[in-house]
């Protein structure tokens, strides 16, 4: 099959895989809330509205946003840094740490499920994804 066939059967097995509902919850932790709560239980001790928007790669409007959501249903609490009062500090609460591992719960029995429909190709499929997404040059062979 041709670079431009293949190219087009490439994105159109992309968009199916996004379709399916473990893959679009995935893709759901990479913003909003649910990466909010994540990158809070990975980062307990240096969790600031900057830090957080840094990672999100969005604006700090947009993450200020999102953590009056999670504040009023109790998932984070913001306090004033007592070394710099200029400084905020955002922690999870022990609810929204609850529903951090709910939702590691969540996409690891869905990520489970996937790889058992693979079957034999499971481990293959992982070992494309990270040739895929090493960043190292692919190397050729001489």
């Amino acid at each position: 099959m041709e670079h431009n066939k293949l190219a087009t059967a490439f994105l159109d097995s992309l968009d199916a895989l996004f379709d399916l509902d473990v893959v679009s919850e995935l893709h759901s932790l990479s913003k909003g809330e649910s990466f909010i709560l994540d990158y809070l239980s990975r980062h307990p001790d240096s969790a600031t509205p900057g830090s957080i928007s840094g990672a999100m790669k969005t604006s700090t409007a947009r993450t200020a946003a999102a953590l009056r959501s999670l504040e009023a249903k109790g998932c984070i609490l913001r306090t004033i840094d007592q070394a710099d009062r200029r400084r905020v500090l955002v922690e999870l609460t022990s609810f929204g740490k609850s529903k951090v591992e709910e939702l590691r719960k969540h996409l690891y029995d869905g990520a489970v499920y996937a790889l058992n429909a693979l079957g034999d190709d499971a481990e293959e499929f992982i070992r494309l994804i990270d040739k895929l997404t090493d960043p190292a040059p692919a190397q050729k062979d001489e």
